[in-house]
């Protein structure tokens, strides 16, 4: 969360938790009074070092939960696109990744493409696009500034039955009056 490993609540979205870290119990540490140590490192045993070197250590204050403001973070920064990278500036609040969302075209709805810890994505294709952050208690901002990457359409073209349909039904309208205009030529050309 803004840059500090911290253990997940339960509402944390599990997509922004990065598989199953391990850290040294804030409350543990408190009641051993180990939260008076200057460096917990000390409490790494002198052999296998190494492994200890993984484990994460409460940031601030031992023992201080997150505590939650009731509010969603703030709209992430200005949102900016080459032709292969998203980047955005930080969001305020209590951040813990940024949801990506893309649209075939203006005037199309969002969908959620996907997820991101960083500040920057690298783009998967011509579309319009727009981030969200993410707070710890699972909160979404407001939708930064949209941009139009690429080839990306001006009028969507929904697909579907109704459309196959319609348009299966004007070819052949197209070519019954192809017909009657080929039969009233070859008539004119009898008479």
């Amino acid at each position: 969360m803004n840059g500090r490993a911290v253990a997940a609540g339960p509402k944390t979205p599990k997509e922004f938790v990065n598989g199953n870290g391990l850290s040294f119990n804030p409350d543990w540490l408190k009641r051993n009074g180990y939260d008076r140590i200057s460096d917990l490192k000390e409490l790494y045993p002198r052999i296998e070092t190494e492994k200890w070197e993984k484990i994460a250590f409460p940031k601030g204050k031992i023992g201080n939960a997150i505590k939650d403001s009731g509010k969603a973070p703030g709209t992430p920064g200005e949102l900016s696109a080459s032709t292969k990278h998203l980047s955005w500036g930080q969001a305020t609040g209590d951040v813990i990744g940024y949801r990506i969302y893309r649209a075939s075209s203006k005037g199309s709805s969002f969908s959620l493409i996907d997820h991101t810890t960083s500040k920057q994505y690298s783009l998967p294709g011509p579309g319009v696009y727009q981030v969200k952050a993410v707070d710890y208690f699972g909160r979404e901002s407001a939708s930064s500034n949209t941009v139009q990457v690429g080839g990306a359409k001006d009028k969507p073209e929904k697909y579907d039955d109704k459309t196959k349909d319609k348009k299966n039904k004007d070819q052949k309208d197209q070519g019954d009056q192809k017909k009657k205009a080929d039969k009233k030529k070859d008539k004119k050309k009898d008479d």
